[in-house]
């Protein structure tokens, strides 16, 4: 089973000034799982400088089919043992909107008029922001592979040649050796020439590169067997040999050669001694990606809504009974759209969803509609995000009656018809499917999911109510995939979930019942990752983009700079007349350094756009001394005064989430970053939105970017006393 994927998390600071009297500062971050918060870590203390970046990382697992929120609190405190702390205030954002925006997002810091009395804002045109920086540990990436070679190694049987395979183990925690992977067995040969073993260095080490690693090579001894049955009690050692993974990742493209004997077999004539070699060597297996790699490389996730409104009808002609019944099923229907949706619309650039019903007809004319679009219009049938899709579909109750058949290959269709115009790695349709059972158009339908199968679509069903489900569970494909004649899917592309099945007693111990958002969500999503990476493989289809912050090389995993350059935010341009990436490096190196940095960016990532930046020819006003982080070249001064950072800890966040739950009093202040676009949001990758073939196009609008532009360097003029 392959193991969960792990993010760090770094934090910094721009335009954050305390006031002389303070001389520390600290940054927290806190977990919430379902409403809860929970401390997770500090940060070292820093100087007191304008832009911090803070070295300590949060390091968590992540989980696409749960929302997880980061909340990070910045302080001042005046000890070093922060028990005098106040508030500056704090930027709340989610994993999934910092992934698909690239990795990086800077957001305003979010404090009232107590908090603001601590900050000294050298402009108050640039508010102080936060910067939140997210990346895929490279230690739990499965984008490595151990190759290993034999050569002339002691022969063990008889009567022919060794069988020989290789057993890698390392000390764990208790001091015991702990087998970490082995190769397959190769039989009668003496020159094995093993393949390729994928494996993530967390695995392989437990994250310690310097730990030795025991390579112990043993002989079959000729017994029929697969390369499952091996036996290292009954089966001849070879050989072993000790290295670490430091070793392993500094070695060249050749990789490293060691001396493979037995202690435990005397030679008389030593001179004859079989010389055995193994050649062990660590490389990056170039079309190896995760899931990860694709949404930081600027894949899309577009969601297409299609609701079964054969079991809704205008509440007039209802018997009170019915309306009753009618007034559950609408629960359920928003419950699942909102469980769903809330998650997905993380991972869309515009939120910009279609939504259609079906099985139903107009109370006007009465026109049996099999794509009705829930917004009431037929030239503009996108709402704005999860709550317009639920304002959409409550709408349509008062102008839809109960009818059929109830349809699904038309919508099914559609999007096909959309993702046959862009069958590349920018784009990913889930189709969601809300329905009570029935379908009229069975065999119809099982073509379009077919077809659907070798399209990037994957299709979530949901069933409401109690009602015959066996149609949806043969569409789910869990027992064998759909055929119909001698069409076939290629790969399971659906997930059926039955919503019955989330209903849970009310925590309170009354007898109430309510519904489980967060075991809904997580069933209805398990299985959507592994359907994305199915398909990208199968068309083999790599990132649009380059994935921003990964190594290129492996011995870049073994240098300590790298690291700590890892989780630092990118250079960003100029903002106003202030230079903010000369402020991240917390001193005033010159222009001219600045420009190299951002052209060895642009080659490290050679898609990714970078605004231009011209700076002015002449300083029409000279700059303030009272504020030495103005000049660019000149160190900042404020050596009595430090700055630390707490950290409190990064979010899971289930069902709701609230403020971050501290000791100080922060007002709830409503932000607007979920209805901001790509280009609101820091996304270095401009996306363009992809026509839907059910109406007129509604494209969002995305500046274009173009490489960095020049710098002139601003010097200081020297004092008389200088001179």
């Amino acid at each position: 089973m392959q193991s969960r994927p792990r993010i760090q998390i770094g934090i910094s600071c721009r335009g954050l000034k305390l006031l002389k009297y303070h001389k520390y500062q600290s940054l927290g971050f806190s977990q919430a799982i379902n409403s809860i918060y929970k401390h997770v870590t500090e940060t070292e203390l820093q100087n007191n400088i304008a832009s911090p970046i803070f070295v300590t990382r949060l390091n968590l697992e992540y989980y696409f089919e749960e929302k997880q929120i980061i909340t990070a609190e910045i302080f001042q405190c005046e000890q070093e043992d922060r028990e005098d702390s106040h508030l500056l205030g704090f930027v709340q954002c989610t994993v999934g909107r910092v992934i698909h925006s690239g990795g990086q997002v800077e957001q305003p810091l979010i404090s009232d008029e107590q908090q603001k009395k601590y900050l000294k804002h050298a402009d108050p045109s640039m508010p102080t922001t936060v910067v939140v920086c997210i990346r895929e540990d490279p230690f739990y990436k499965e984008n490595i592979c151990l190759k290993m070679q034999g050569f002339n190694l002691d022969k063990k049987d008889f009567f022919g040649k060794s069988d020989p395979y290789v057993t890698i183990y390392r000390r764990n925690e208790r001091g015991k050796l702990q087998k970490c992977c082995r190769s397959e067995v190769i039989k009668n040969t003496l020159f094995p020439d093993f393949r390729p073993i994928p494996i993530c260095l967390d695995k392989l080490c437990g994250g310690n590169i310097d730990c030795e690693l025991y390579f112990r090579c043993f002989a079959g001894g000729g017994r029929v067997r697969t390369s499952e049955e091996v036996d290292t009690e009954l089966d001849d050692l070879i050989g072993e040999f000790t290295t670490t993974v430091s070793d392993l990742l500094r070695a060249d493209e050749n990789g490293l050669e060691f001396k493979v004997r037995s202690s435990k077999k005397q030679f008389a004539n030593k001179s004859v001694y079989p010389m055995g070699l193994l050649n062990v060597k660590l490389y990056f297996a170039q079309t190896k990606y995760s899931f990860l790699d694709y949404i930081f490389g600027g894949t899309s996730i577009n969601v297409v809504v299609g609701v079964d409104l054969s079991n809704h009808a205008a509440a007039a002609q209802l018997s009170k009974t019915r309306q009753i019944e009618m007034a559950q099923s609408c629960n359920e229907y928003g419950v699942a759209i909102q469980a769903v949706m809330e998650i997905l619309q993380e991972y869309d650039s515009d939120q910009l969803f279609p939504a259609f019903g079906f099985g139903s007809k107009l109370s006007t004319g009465g026109k049996i509609c099999n794509k009705y679009p829930l917004s009431g219009d037929a030239n503009n049938y996108f709402c704005k995000g999860m709550a317009g899709v639920l304002e959409a579909y409550r709408r349509s109750f008062d102008v839809l009656h109960l009818a059929g058949p109830v349809c699904f290959s038309p919508i099914v269709r559609d999007v096909s018809e959309t993702a046959k115009r862009n069958k590349d790695a920018e784009n990913y349709y889930v189709l969601l499917i809300l329905t009570n059972g029935t379908v009229d158009d069975w065999i119809e339908t099982k073509k379009a999911v077919i077809e659907a199968s070798f399209l990037p679509i994957s299709i979530i069903v949901i069933g409401i109510g109690g009602g015959n489900f066996s149609d949806m569970e043969i569409l789910d494909q869990d027992f064998g995939l759909l055929k119909v004649g001698q069409e076939q899917a290629c790969r399971d592309n659906v997930q059926f979930v039955q919503m019955r099945r989330f209903l849970r007693m009310a925590a309170d111990g009354t007898d109430n019942l309510r519904w489980s958002k967060v075991a809904l969500a997580k069933e209805v999503l398990a299985e959507l990752p592994s359907q994305m990476m199915d398909y990208f493989e199968r068309s083999h289809l790599a990132p649009s983009h380059t994935v921003p912050g990964q190594p290129r090389l492996l011995r870049n995993l073994a240098d300590p700079i790298w690291w700590r350059q890892f989780t630092q935010p990118f250079p960003s341009p100029v903002r106003g007349e202030r230079n903010t990436s000369s402020e991240t490096k917390q001193s005033g190196m010159d222009t001219g350094r600045l420009l190299e940095e951002l052209e060895e960016d642009q080659l490290d990532h050679p898609q990714s756009v970078v605004p231009a930046v011209q700076a002015p020819a002449t300083q029409s006003k000279p700059l303030p001394d009272a504020d030495p982080s103005y000049r660019l070249g000149e160190r900042l001064t404020s050596n009595a005064h430090l700055a630390g950072v707490r950290c409190l800890s990064a979010s899971l966040v289930g069902e709701s989430s609230g403020p971050p739950r501290s000791t100080h009093r922060v007002p709830s202040v409503k932000s607007d970053d979920t209805n901001t676009t790509s280009k609101d949001r820091g996304n270095p990758f401009p996306h363009v939105r992809r026509q839907m073939s059910l109406g007129p196009a509604f494209h969002s609008s995305t500046s274009g970017r173009k490489l960095p532009g020049t710098y002139e360097q601003v010097s200081r003029k020297p004092s008389t006393s200088e001179k």
